[in-house]
């Protein structure tokens, strides 16, 4: 992965947590996926733990699957949310 695209994926999370949330984000549970291939800096940034969930271990990540779940009683995933207000 370039360093640009690196900092632009380290960047986003840390902008919307960091701002209103902080004191309030203690732990991160995340796949394994690129977005948090920097996680000790979102760790410094937020001053917050990282976990990482077991491959093709959803249950592991609850919050969001939970909301993954009711997103879709309202939402199908076909939707394309920029058209959304």
């Amino acid at each position: 992965m370039d360093a640009r695209r690196q900092s632009w994926l380290l960047r986003l999370p840390m902008h919307y947590l960091s701002r209103i949330y902080r004191h309030l984000v203690h732990t991160i549970t995340a796949n394994d996926g690129k977005e948090f291939t920097l996680d000790e800096n979102i760790s410094e940034a937020l001053d917050a733990q990282v976990y990482f969930a077991y491959l093709y271990s959803s249950w592991e990540r609850g919050l969001n699957e939970n909301t993954n779940g009711l997103l879709r009683q309202y939402v199908p995933k076909q939707a394309d949310f920029k058209f959304m207000k």
